[in-house]
Parts: C-alpha cells; structure tokens; sequence
C-alpha cells in the first residue's frame, strides 16, 4: 500500500506535515478497519470503522442496523463506545475503510453524519483526526472541520419577531422530565415559518427508553404530516426560515437537527430549481436577549446528505412523494 495521506483542507491544517511514523500509524488504521463487523440490513452500506487511542489501544467496530428503526450503532459511535471500555487515554484517530477497489483522491474525506457529529463533538478533542481510505490512499481531517459554532450575531431592532413566539413555546413544551436537572436549561425548540405566515413548530420528545425526537426534526416531521399529499402546496414550499429558541443558556443545535432541516431544504430547493439556502435564527431569550444567525448550509459543514453525495434519485423521490402521492 502507498502511504499517500491527502489533506483537503490543507488551507486550515497550516501547513500540516506528517511524519513517517504518523503516516504509518495511520495507514495501518485504515487496514484495521477492514477487518471491522458490519451488519447494514437497512442502508446497504458497510460501515468499516476502527480507532487508536493516544496510548496504542484500537478498537474495531461496524455499523449494526435493524430496519425501520433509529435503534442503531452507527461505526463511529461504535468505536468510541467499546474504546472507553478499554482505555481512559483521549482517542487519537477513527478510521473508514472506504470501499475496496475505489481510487482514493482528496475528495474522499469521510463524513460523520449529524447524530456522530454530536456523539464526536461530545466525547472527542475537535482535533480528533479522522481518516478515510483503503490500498489506495488516505484522506485525512479533523473533527472540527464538520462542526461550526461561529454564528453570526443579530441587531436585535432588526430581528423579526415571527417564529419566535412559537419556537419559544415548542421548547417550553419540551419533554424534559428524563432529564437530570443541569440538562434542562439546554432544552431548545423549533418553528419552520413560511411566507404566507404559516408556522410548523417543534418540540423535544423522549419517553422512558431514551427514544427521543429532537426539535427541528419535529418540526419537519409535523412540516411533512401537514403536507396535503397529491399536490403543490405553495404554503410548504414557501418556506422563508427557521427558527430555534430557548430561554436557557446559548443555544447550540443538535447536528442531528441540522441534518434535518437540510434534507428537507434540498428537497424544496430541488422543487424551486435553486441553490439558496434556508435561512436559520437563533434566539436566546430571558433577562437577556441574544439572537443569531446562520443557514442550513453554513451550519453543517461538509455535510452527510443526500445532495452533498449527489443522489439525485434520492431527492427525486422524496419530492414525488410529497406532490403525487394519492
């Protein structure tokens, strides 16, 4: 195997130069990785994960699926899972074992889908290094090139007030009681806004198995029950915003909801024949107001989604669902 290591992020790494053992180290990883137990009975898609720790401890894990269920084990968050079972040393590296046969080039960066982004952004440095390969080469980046906090502040006399008041009251409805009480304050809701006024709001749910649906991906979710199947219905399609609330500390969406809205976004842009993102606000209310903004491009950098692969059936049949489906 050629220990051709590609870097596209080269212009953030500052000059990221990697030793002879370090490319070995990592190599070695991706080679590791495919060794990994995968079981896609859902997706199709084989998941070839492996991890190092700082002090030399790996670990190999698959994605486990089971049909018409989110009750998973994606590869990433099953190496971080069995990894603290066998170290307290920091994890160092998560390597994807891309498809035997498929030529590595520098835009093969592997990407954490939004539920690992916040599983990774919760238990690993953002300087994790994270590698994508096979025989062929390697691609690395690091965590933090998927995670984006730099939201852009909003004069507040300029701040509209439409969505507000029902993302506000989403997350005031929020199923908190299985939280502990220093997770309460996190809680956040979620209001779509369309053009004609229209608004579809969101709020956290959980039950007693830790089942939980976050707030934007309800919001979608009443967006898509609302939705009068077997046609155009301009009220769904003009969406204008969204809009995330809390009345605790900053609030700093779910990666996971961050997927959501973007799948969702693809979906309308494709029917609009546009490229221009949904306009995301954030807004954190109390004694003290503070709002910003972003997109659903902006906000979820690199994305796992099904425009970012190019799956254009995917999307194409998403749509049809919606306006044919009698």
């Amino acid at each position: 195997m050629e220990k051709i290591v590609y870097s596209p992020f080269l212009e953030n790494k500052r000059g990221l130069v990697l030793s002879d053992l370090e490319k070995e180290r990592y190599v070695n990883l991706i080679l590791r990785a495919k060794e990994a137990k995968a079981y896609p009975h859902q997706s199709g898609f084989y998941v070839r994960t492996a991890g190092i720790a700082r002090d030399g401890t790996e670990y190999l894990g698959g994605n486990k699926e089971y049909g018409f269920s989110d009750a998973f084990i994606h590869g990433e968050t099953a190496v971080i899972s069995g990894m603290r079972d066998l170290t307290n040393s920091p994890l160092e590296a998560i390597a994807w074992y891309k498809k035997e046969g498929e030529i590595v080039t520098s835009d093969s960066c592997g990407r954490p889908c939004g539920n690992c982004r916040d599983v990774l952004s919760t238990y690993c440095n953002p300087n994790l290094v994270l590698l994508n390969g096979n025989e062929t080469g390697v691609v690395l980046t690091h965590l933090n090139d998927y995670l984006f906090e730099n939201f852009r502040q909003i004069d507040l006399s300029k701040l509209s007030e439409e969505g507000i008041d029902k993302a506000y009251l989403a997350s005031r409805a929020g199923v908190d009681i299985y939280l502990p009480e220093n997770m309460k304050h996190k809680m956040y809701g979620a209001a779509l806004v369309s053009e004609d006024g229209s608004v579809w709001r969101g709020s956290h749910y959980t039950n007693v198995g830790y089942d939980s649906v976050t707030p934007v991906m309800a919001a979608v979710l009443n967006w898509m029950n609302d939705y009068p199947a077997g046609s155009v219905s301009e009220k769904h399609m003009g969406l204008t915003k969204l809009v995330i609330a809390g009345g605790g500390e900053m609030i700093n969406p779910f990666y996971r909801d961050r997927q959501a809205i973007l799948e969702l976004d693809e979906i309308i842009r494709r029917f609009r024949g546009d490229n221009v993102p949904l306009k995301v606000e954030i807004v954190k209310l109390g004694e003290k107001i503070e709002a910003y903004e972003t997109d659903t491009d902006e906000w979820l950098p690199h994305p796992f989604s099904p425009g970012a692969f190019r799956m254009d059936d995917v999307m194409s049949a998403q749509l049809d669902k919606l306006i044919n489906c009698k």
